[in-house]
């Protein structure tokens, strides 16, 4: 095999997981992702915490007003209440915060029809309940749901949530904040009403967060954030880019 044969770590994966590791497919494939798992846990170049708001965090840098308004916003539970999910401050450890709390969520996002599964229009990607998984995962309640990614980086990615509808960042925090208020921004009009939430079901409507800021708001509303405070939210997200070069520092 060209993997046993030419690969040039062989002699120390062998050494590691013995003489007759890669003999066998199921047994190899086993062991890499054992290898795999092991170097994303400890190596450095998975989670370098070098981004502007670590060194803020650690006192070597100063954040913009702009950065400083949104993250105030973002740890607002009455306003953009990003942190309920996205937790910005360090652990009871002292550990830098991942900006994620590992749970799902159902934001009722609208359908993208470049998906080409969607060319079905009665197929609906329903998340969690369809994963697979014992237990509350497989119940109906769960269907819509998708893990709370991080946002360490979120300023790099190309796309949004999980089915890349969204392809700004601002466009994303904007969608937090006018769901609910000007839910024509963000959905197809159907005979002269708006349909909200169309990629899933009716049934599973309830199972959209509804209840929590800045979800809480009805049509008609105000939006708990202005334009101005949309941008300074999305001005602090930037802080979370990894690589923050001393360069930068004051700027």
């Amino acid at each position: 095999m060209l993997f046993r044969s030419q690969a040039a770590y062989v002699g120390a994966f062998k050494k590691i997981y013995g003489e007759q590791s890669l003999d066998r497919v199921d047994v190899a494939f086993a062991h890499v992702g054992h290898a795999l798992q092991h170097y994303q846990l400890e190596d450095d170049e998975f989670f370098p915490f070098d981004s502007k708001y670590d060194l803020y965090l650690a006192g070597k840098v100063e954040l913009s007003p702009a950065e400083m308004r949104g993250l105030k916003l973002f740890n607002d539970k009455k306003r953009a209440n990003c942190a309920a999910c996205h937790p910005s401050a360090k652990d009871e450890h002292g550990g830098a915060p991942l900006f994620t709390d590992f749970t799902y969520d159902a934001l009722g996002l609208p359908r993208n029809e470049a998906i080409a599964a969607n060319i079905n229009k009665s197929y609906f990607d329903l998340g969690l309940c369809t994963s697979g998984r014992e237990g509350r995962a497989s119940k109906v309640s769960e269907c819509g749901k998708f893990k709370v990614p991080t946002l360490r980086n979120v300023a790099t990615r190309k796309v949004f949530f999980h089915n890349g509808q969204i392809k700004s960042l601002r466009e994303a925090v904007a969608f937090y904040i006018r769901r609910d208020t000007h839910p024509h921004e963000w959905y197809p009009t159907v005979n002269g009403k708006v349909k909200k939430f169309n990629d899933l079901p009716n049934s599973y409507h309830k199972n959209i967060n509804i209840d929590e800021a800045p979800y809480d708001r009805k049509l008609g509303q105000k939006p708990v954030l202005s334009e101005q405070e949309i941008d300074d939210v999305v001005a602090f997200l930037h802080t979370l880019t990894d690589g923050y070069r001393e360069s930068q520092r004051q700027k």
